[in-house]
């Protein structure tokens, strides 16, 4: 569940997560007709991102235009790669935390930080962060980990301004 990123989103959904608009067409053609019908610019993220990057060298397609998607939707039919589309949510507030979950899906420990700049610019890596707990995204993130039973490392990723003085 959490290593297909399109499952995730779905399962994200289903519980009533707030999350970016996302979309899960079947073929290309039905891809078309969703981008066809959602505002620029928009993401598209494979369903396995670890099989996206070593591909393609970045964690996503920034859509722009049709031209811009059109060569997206070719290189991903080449490669034979599972996607969907995703609405970028403007702004740059990102609040992640480190956990580690023991068997029993409790948290032995929670470092929260919000990225205050990363690299690449867009959809990259923190490189100065402040660290910070915001109760709020926590325990939603860490309810969603409970549920599934989840143990080992996390490091759920929330954006967006609403939780910034929660």
């Amino acid at each position: 569940l959490l290593v297909n990123k399109k499952r995730f989103f779905q399962e994200i959904i289903r519980q009533a997560i707030p999350c970016p608009k996302s979309y899960f067409p079947e073929t290309i053609s039905e891809a078309r007709d969703i981008a066809a019908g959602i505002e620029y610019p928009f993401i598209i993220k494979a369903a396995y991102s670890h099989e996206f990057i070593k591909k393609f060298h970045k964690k996503v397609f920034v859509i722009h235009s049709s031209s811009e998607f059109e060569t997206a939707m070719e290189l991903l039919h080449t490669a034979k790669l599972e996607f969907f589309l995703q609405e970028v949510i403007p702004g740059n507030a990102f609040f992640l935390f480190y956990s580690y979950f023991n068997r029993q899906s409790v948290p032995l420990g929670i470092c929260g930080y919000d990225k205050v700049r990363q690299f690449p610019k867009d959809f990259g890596i923190g490189t100065i962060c402040r660290s910070i707990n915001r109760s709020q995204p926590t325990q939603t993130a860490v309810d969603f980990l409970k549920m599934i039973h989840y143990h080992g490392i996390a490091e759920p990723t929330m954006q967006g301004a609403d939780f910034e003085n929660k």
